[in-house]
């Protein structure tokens, strides 16, 4: 799990060449050790990885990997995920009718999960689609979706972070009084 970690770091950082080195080596390890849904979650991150660097033909082919091993282990969160990095790449390759397709079922996903985050992605996603296919309504529908499910969930961190602080005040004033 740490070489995959480390990759998805390098990857937010942009650091492409040691993302790779440190997500291939997760997938080396992980294929040692049978670790089905830790492959699955590898795969996908080389697929994003892939995808970012605009390797489209290989991120597909990642992205296809962690979508079977994910539909064979029920993995719903992570089915989701990749119906949504799919459609995200088609969208990029002017694929629209697959990618809505694959938008489509990762949204649906998402919603019966909860999983805020890919229901917003699917979201912007399908802004992106729209407005590649210049239907600047459903674009704007779309965006607002994102958006209004974006502000939920930087409510909800916001108010669990309040909590903690709260919390951690609470219990040094009564260490503070016990002593």
């Amino acid at each position: 799990k740490l070489y995959n970690t480390i990759g998805i770091t390098f990857l937010r950082q942009t650091n492409h060449e040691l993302s790779k080195k440190y997500l291939k080596d997760s997938l080396r390890i992980r294929k040692q050790i049978e670790d089905v849904r830790g492959l699955a979650s590898t795969y996908h991150n080389l697929g994003n990885l892939l995808n970012e660097t605009g390797e489209q033909v290989e991120a597909l082919f990642y992205y296809k990997k962690s979508l079977l091993i994910r539909t064979q282990i029920k993995d719903y969160l992570g089915i989701a995920a990749c119906q949504v990095s799919i459609a995200n790449l088609l969208i990029k390759k002017n694929n629209c009718k697959e990618a809505e397709s694959h938008l489509f079922t990762g949204l649906e996903i998402a919603k019966q999960c909860n999983a805020k985050h890919w229901e917003a992605s699917a979201y912007l996603n399908y802004a992106f689609l729209y407005e590649k296919l210049n239907d600047y309504k459903k674009a704007l529908e779309s965006k607002i979706a994102y958006e209004n499910i974006k502000t939920e969930l930087n409510s909800k961190n916001a108010n669990r972070q309040i909590n903690e602080l709260v919390v951690q005040f609470e219990t040094e004033n009564k260490k503070r009084e016990a002593e």
